[in-house]
């Protein structure tokens, strides 16, 4: 996986950001002090924003023209948990799953099993 930020610019609250990055594929971790831009880099690259200025490309291709496609390839946390207090670990085994393309059925079947396994 090939991921690239592009002289992108986008405004937020007065404020103007440029970003350029470049991301392989891997887990990659984002930190930074409060109001740093990580929600506004996340937002820009998960293509739930489009950029004011440059381009975001997965494997060359504009993420906005790939919309679906583009983000089946991705998957991200945030630090603050947004699941309820009922949220079991089955419950959290299945999400993941889930997120990682797995077929619901499939999902609960593999948590199933890990807890089974590992109590």
């Amino acid at each position: 996986m090939e991921l690239e930020m592009l002289q992108v610019s986008q405004d937020s609250d007065g404020i103007r950001y440029h970003f350029t990055a470049s991301f392989s594929e891997g887990i990659h971790l984002l930190s930074g002090s409060d109001a740093s831009a990580k929600t506004l880099l996340l937002s820009l690259l998960t293509g739930k924003n489009a950029p004011d200025h440059g381009e975001i490309r997965f494997l060359g291709y504009d993420i906005m023209a790939l919309g679906r496609a583009y983000q089946n390839h991705l998957a991200y946390f945030s630090r603050f948990p947004l699941f309820p207090d009922s949220f079991t670990l089955s419950h959290y085994l299945i999400y993941t799953g889930i997120l990682q393309r797995l077929e619901p059925d499939q999902a609960r079947g593999k948590a199933s099993s890990l807890i089974r396994r590992f109590g």
